[in-house]
């Protein structure tokens, strides 16, 4: 299925959905799935790069779904 939100992004689940939506409503700036590079990691895709106005400063937020599946859950917590 495809998952849409308030302001009409494709993302990949309803959570993510809810999220997004609730990001939106309270007025903090976010990108979703925003390439980042991390030293020592590479590029990344949080699921939300969030900015934090006063201190302007980016907050990387990813949502961990699926925690009920062991494959996915062993690879989150490494």
């Amino acid at each position: 299925p495809e998952y849409y939100t308030a302001k009409g992004e494709r993302v990949r689940s309803k959570s993510e959905v809810i999220i997004a939506d609730s990001l939106y409503r309270a007025n903090v700036p976010y990108r979703y799935e925003y390439p980042v590079n991390l030293k020592g990691y590479g590029t990344v895709y949080p699921d939300f790069t969030l900015l934090n106005i006063r201190e302007r400063k980016e907050i990387y937020f990813e949502h961990f779904g699926m925690m009920d599946h062991p494959e996915y859950c062993q690879k989150a917590i490494l």
